[in-house]
């Protein structure tokens, strides 16, 4: 599919090799007191600061939402990042300037600035500046869909209306419209429910897909609210706002393998065992996941990369591998392999991201550019990929 006309800034093509980390950094590459690694911190994974709550799920409706259950852990926020204060005007627009790309910014430096507008939930003003991102298709399907996806783990209930237009808009790159409605789904606002609907029937099956995740997802915690039933054990130690809830880690792992793989199973029970899986970890685990990149679904396909590069297992670079050099793999499953690799952070991931930063597809090359950067910080023994919230002094100097 054709992406969108490219930023007005300077695109990055190619690997910037010169910056690559050394053996020996790579070596050390996703180490340190979080168990996910400091990348963990940027994109979803444990020690906070990813797909939403710790819970790995999280329920639909609630004031809590707009008070920071969404992606704004700890370690993401760092220094400066907490919500609140009278003087983070200033700074917050100069994040806005930098995720736009109005200083000619690279994108992995709109990327930083991305994540430290996310890391503030719970701020309208933050939601604007990324919703002033999204609505210009000048940035591309890659960097749009991530601002999707940070609005919904932020569950910004201010960006509704905006995401529902995207969802509306059938001349928009399909992972934009996807990532658009896994975030209504995770907003869960009813005013959502007859766009989703809509378009459940979508001729574009990730959309329809999406929007049957999404509508799923809302209708089983609208229906445990309604019953009164208490809430599921938090059973998963990644910070994320899943697409559904995950099936019980007491669960076998033969049996989640199996619904995983079933292809005539409904998407939402495929994906209920695929977060189970994930959850329960280990070799069987990683063993039944990577099995399901057979599947013809791309949707699900993108997830299990996802989930893969959450894991940070070593042993899911072989078939995160295959997956990003097929070229016959849809671009949003080749995207999130590449992220998941940079996710991981090895030495082995290093020369397969560099292959593809100029991949025919600009999607897949610019993920790779941006993977890189992250492993490149992981490897510099940053705290945290997000970008911290410039001083008043700073932005106004900007």
């Amino acid at each position: 599919m054709s992406d969108a006309p490219p930023p007005a800034g300077p695109l990055p093509r190619g690997c910037p090799l010169s910056d690559a980390p050394s053996p020996a950094a790579r070596e050390g590459a996703g180490s340190g007191a979080c168990p996910g690694g400091r990348r963990a911190s940027a994109q979803g994974f444990p020690c906070g600061g990813g797909r939403g709550p710790a819970g790995g799920g999280g329920g639909a409706g609630g004031p809590e939402r707009e008070a920071g259950r969404g992606g704004g852990g700890a370690a993401l926020r760092g220094a400066g990042m907490a919500a609140g204060g009278d003087g983070d005007g200033a700074g917050l627009a100069e994040l806005g300037r930098r995720l736009r790309g109005e200083g000619g910014e690279a994108l992995p430096e709109r990327y930083r600035a991305l994540y430290g507008l996310r890391a503030r939930a719970g701020d309208a003003r933050a939601a604007r500046e990324l919703l002033a991102a999204l609505a210009d298709a000048r940035h591309g399907a890659l960097l749009r869909h991530e601002v999707a996806f940070a609005l919904g783990q932020m569950q910004a209930v201010s960006a509704v209306e905006a995401l529902v237009g995207v969802v509306r808009d059938q001349g928009d790159h399909e992972m934009v419209r996807h990532e658009a409605a896994e975030a209504l789904g995770a907003i869960g606002e009813a005013v959502a429910l007859p766009v989703l609907k809509e378009f459940q029937g979508d001729p574009n099956r990730a959309v329809s897909e999406t929007c049957l995740l999404a509508l799923q997802r809302m209708e089983y915690f609208g229906a445990a609210a309604a019953a009164g039933r208490p809430e599921e054990p938090n059973e998963s130690p990644y910070a994320s706002v899943d697409p559904t809830p995950a099936r019980p880690v007491s669960t076998s792992t033969a049996a989640l393998r199996r619904e995983l793989l079933d292809e005539e199973a409904p998407i939402f029970d495929r994906y209920r065992a695929m977060f189970g899986l994930r959850n329960q970890g280990g070799g069987e685990a990683l063993a039944a996941l990577a099995a399901a990149f057979g599947s013809g679904s791309a949707l699900l396909k993108h997830e299990l990369a996802y989930v893969l590069g959450q894991m940070q297992d070593e042993g899911a670079v072989p078939a995160l591998a295959e997956v990003l050099g097929d070229g016959r793999q849809d671009e949003m499953t080749r995207h999130e392999a590449a992220e998941a690799l940079g996710a991981i952070a090895r030495p082995a991931c290093v020369s397969l991201l560099e292959k593809h930063c100029d991949d025919s597809s600009r999607v897949v090359a610019e993920s790779c550019i941006v993977a890189l950067d992250i492993l490149r910080s992981e490897a510099a023994g940053e705290f945290q990929y997000a970008d911290e919230l410039p001083t008043a002094a700073a932005a106004a100097s900007a």
